[in-house]
């Protein structure tokens, strides 16, 4: 099961960003806490933090599961070239966890949307962490997209598409 996680169209972020704050979109992809971003790195925990403060910003998004889909969607991360077969096998109740969680929800706000308890969506999660090979919410989100679990495109191309 394969579908797109929707973004409004923003001025291309990928465009305005330095370096720096590719790299900490990357590394933060990869699932690395603010201090282990900072050895990497070689600056200090609170230039990561600062770098993230503006990266939400750029990405209109302050959760960083979020701000990963949208790197994605805004073209600042990259793409797999192909997605090995039978990889990212989901149910649909967990795919529709993994969009609510692309979309920038954490536990307490899917399990409310889901009427569900708390533990119920941490546990799913956990169990989605450890069969797509993420180390964190973040993480699983570039696994989910590596995998071609899912995929991210602009409201606007899917505008368009509808219209022709």
């Amino acid at each position: 099961m394969s579908a797109a996680v929707l973004f409004s169209d923003a001025p291309p972020a990928a465009a305005l960003m330095s370096p720096l704050e590719r790299q900490v979109l990357d590394l933060l992809a990869d699932g690395l806490s603010d201090p282990a971003i900072a050895v990497r790195l070689e600056v200090a925990t609170n230039t990561v933090k600062d770098t993230l403060s503006a990266l939400s910003g750029r990405l209109g998004t302050r959760e960083r599961a979020a701000m990963v889909a949208a790197g994605y969607k805004q073209g600042v991360l990259t793409l797999p070239a192909a997605t090995p077969d039978g990889a990212g096998k989901v149910t649909r109740r967990e795919f529709e966890c993994l969009l609510l969680i692309a979309q920038g929800l954490n536990a307490v706000g899917i399990a409310d949307r889901w009427g569900l308890p708390v533990g119920d969506v941490r546990r799913m999660t956990a169990d989605l962490r450890q069969r797509l090979g993420a180390c964190s919410r973040t993480h699983l989100v570039r696994r989910a997209v590596e995998l071609g679990v899912l995929t991210l495109v602009r409201r606007a191309a899917v505008s368009r598409e509808r219209a022709a």
